[in-house]
């Protein structure tokens, strides 16, 4: 009986023993687990936030892409509406118009430029038949030896042509 006595105390200072080891162990476990825990509790907070944020900027998302929707259906249906009709047709037209408007207006701007040429060539040539009339009258009238000539002269401005009365003595 000594001896299971003996066996019995033997094996309950070793489970005394181990117990130790294994509370100390335990211990440390559990030390290294709450701080383990709080760096886990903190990124599971810092994932849970951006989760927040991930559903609301994707409701926002879901709310604008709704609107566009709505938009779309309106402006579908104002398609079909008969002022719509054929308005690629009268665009094109319209679009006809406004060259053909251009083209008449640059024309006219040419041909504008060339009656003004032609007036003042007409001009100058009508001014010397007036001069050369003027020269033989006056030649013929006149019989003082001061005035030799009197010439009509024409300032082209295009705005309004300007004409004097001057007289020539000898070769000026």
């Amino acid at each position: 009986r000594k001896r299971d006595y003996l066996q019995t105390a033997l094996r309950l200072l070793e489970y005394e023993q181990e117990s130790k080891t294994h509370t100390a162990k335990l211990r440390r476990v559990e030390e290294s687990g709450s701080a383990g825990y709080e760096q886990l509790a903190g990124q599971y907070e810092q994932l849970q936030a951006r989760l927040q944020r991930l559903q609301e900027d994707r409701a926002f998302k879901q709310g604008s892409l709704k609107s566009v929707q709505t938009q779309r259906e309106k402006l579908a249906l104002d398609i079909g509406n008969p002022m719509y009709a054929e308005v690629e047709e009268k665009h094109r037209l319209s679009q006809i118009d406004a060259v053909a408007s251009d083209m008449a207006v640059h024309t006219l701007a040419l041909y504008k430029e060339e009656l003004d040429r032609a007036l003042m060539k007409y001009h100058r040539a009508k001014m010397e038949e007036v001069n050369k009339i003027i020269r033989e009258l006056w030649q013929e009238v006149y019989e003082g030896r001061d005035i030799d000539c009197i010439l009509i002269r024409s300032d082209t401005d295009e705005d309004a042509p300007a004409q004097q009365v001057s007289t020539t003595r000898g070769s000026t």
